[in-house]
């Protein structure tokens, strides 16, 4: 009986081992367009829509901001506002107040209840008139030193876990990431990352471990 015993628990021993193996892809090699992870500034914002008002001291944007989004919107907070009128220059300001009523209004056919907000420019721009139509981005993270990964290089699975193939020598290894948040650059890594390059479109290659021939850069 001993000696079936230790058959038994070596066998189990094994197959833990085993398990534990990566699981390295049979294929020779897989084409693999590479891609930069980007370090620079990342924001996330709410977005907004208003107009343009003449206040005793100058101008103020008042935009209205959805129920949605009003929990993360504060008195202080940065904002860049874009105005058609003024062409693509961008006049910075900051939340200066915030409604204590929130009221419906029809956007696309659609019935939305949103809170009122009042936006104070940093100077005195030229070229504004009341009842200029604007949209706002009202900024609620900045980060300075993000790491940013371009889109086409992450990808989900199932479970919702991303993940990426970064480049190790002539290897792609599997990775997974956590995602702060996404802005126009890319999805923004929470913390810190180890690598520099990753393979473009990621759901194409398997494994823990896939030999690949770079073919060009991105």
């Amino acid at each position: 009986m001993k000696k079936y015993f230790l058959l038994f628990s070596f066998c189990l021993i094994l197959v833990v081992c085993i398990s534990q193996i990566p699981n390295i892809s049979n294929q020779l090699a897989e084409e693999c367009y590479t891609l930069s992870v980007v370090n620079g500034e990342a924001i996330e914002s709410v977005s907004c829509k208003g107009v343009i008002e003449e206040a005793y001291d100058g101008f103020i944007a008042r935009v209205q901001i959805s129920e949605e989004d009003i929990n993360r919107v504060k008195v202080g907070q940065m904002t860049e506002v874009s105005c058609k009128a003024l062409g693509k220059k961008t006049l910075r300001g900051k939340v200066k107040e915030l409604s204590n009523y929130a009221y419906k209004v029809v956007y696309g056919g659609v019935n939305i209840t949103v809170i009122d907000a009042v936006i104070d420019f940093e100077e005195d721009y030229e070229g504004l008139k009341s009842g200029y139509s604007v949209t706002a981005e009202i900024i609620y993270t900045e980060l300075k030193n993000a790491n940013i990964l371009p889109f086409e290089g992450v990808a989900q699975e199932k479970n919702g876990r991303y993940y990426v193939y970064r480049i190790d020598d002539n290897w792609a290894v599997k990775e997974y990431v956590d995602i702060a948040f996404e802005d126009e650059k890319g999805a923004v890594v929470l913390g810190e990352c180890n690598f520099k390059t990753i393979c473009e479109e990621p759901q194409k290659l398997s494994g823990d471990f896939v030999r690949i021939k770079n073919v060009g850069d991105n």
